[in-house]
């Protein structure tokens, strides 16, 4: 690989980072259509980081002098099981590809020696760190839960107050 097309990759993950926020906004609806509130919550926030992540990545490659090129983004999964822990379990996945692609990035910054991308890649490994720790200890509060209503509506309220 070498500096351009480790920049058009680069460009596939903010598209990416567009795309996963789309994804969360679509489980947000199904959230809201489950009246959930907080997990809705919860989504709709986690779509506005990643949205924030898209134009973090959209200013540093144009900041090197690289012309973003938008694609198309592909409609999310339009439905999803009526059940919280199967659409977490999904974001948690989601946010485990999320990982392998920005390590997927760092390794070859690292193999053509591109110094400029290993601070922007450093920031987002340590971010997906964050991302599925947040994910993973939400599983396991859910879990917890065995579907009761009374432990979801607590973790549902503690969602809602996410800043």
């Amino acid at each position: 690989m070498n500096k351009e097309e480790l920049l058009q990759k680069i460009n596939d993950q903010l598209i990416f980072e567009l795309a996963s926020g789309y994804e969360y906004k679509q489980m947000a609806s199904e959230f809201n259509a489950m009246n959930w509130s907080g997990f809705e919550h919860f989504m709709e926030v986690q779509a506005a980081e990643e949205y924030t992540h898209a134009e973090y990545f959209r200013k540093w490659l144009e900041e090197i002098g690289y012309k973003v090129e938008y694609k198309t983004i592909e409609a999310p999964k339009a439905e999803y099981e009526k059940d919280i822990l199967s659409i977490i379990k999904a974001a948690l996945d989601h946010e485990k590809e999320v990982t392998r692609r920005i390590t997927e990035l760092y390794d070859a910054a690292i193999e053509i020696k591109f110094y400029q991308a290993y601070s922007l890649l450093q920031k987002f490994i340590d971010e997906q760190v964050e991302e599925e720790d947040t994910f993973e200890t939400l599983v396991a509060k859910i879990e917890r839960t065995e579907n009761s209503n009374a432990g979801l509506s607590i973790i549902d309220g503690e969602l809602a107050r996410r800043q």
